[in-house]
């Protein structure tokens, strides 16, 4: 199933309205409820339905969604350079900040 049919299918309907719910129909970054919201698919692993996701799901705007995915893309372009030792450095620099920052924002997925 292409992802345009994923997207039509009741599964991800139900999903899409249970993440929405969560969130509090608010976007998670800025927390406006008036503007389009979409639901963000964090990572996406392959073979896999858009409903069978959970925890890497979030509630976004229209333009916190684009910049976000601007963000990554720029992210992930960065790091194609490194190095595994550079890679696996930053994501333990990374792992670190996330932590801290479940402990300062309960409010991150």
């Amino acid at each position: 199933m292409s992802y345009s049919e994923q997207l039509k299918d009741p599964r991800w309907q139900r999903k899409r309205l249970e993440i929405l719910q969560r969130d509090g129909f608010a976007c998670r970054n800025c927390g406006n409820k008036q503007k389009e919201l979409h639901v963000h698919h964090v990572v996406y692993v392959k073979d896999q339905a858009l409903w069978d996701y959970d925890q890497t799901l979030m509630t976004l705007c229209s333009d916190c969604h684009l910049e976000r995915q601007d963000a990554q893309y720029e992210i992930l372009t960065c790091t194609m350079m490194l190095s595994n030792a550079q890679l696996f450095s930053l994501a333990s620099f990374i792992g670190s900040f996330w932590d801290f920052k479940k402990i300062m924002d309960r409010t991150v997925v």
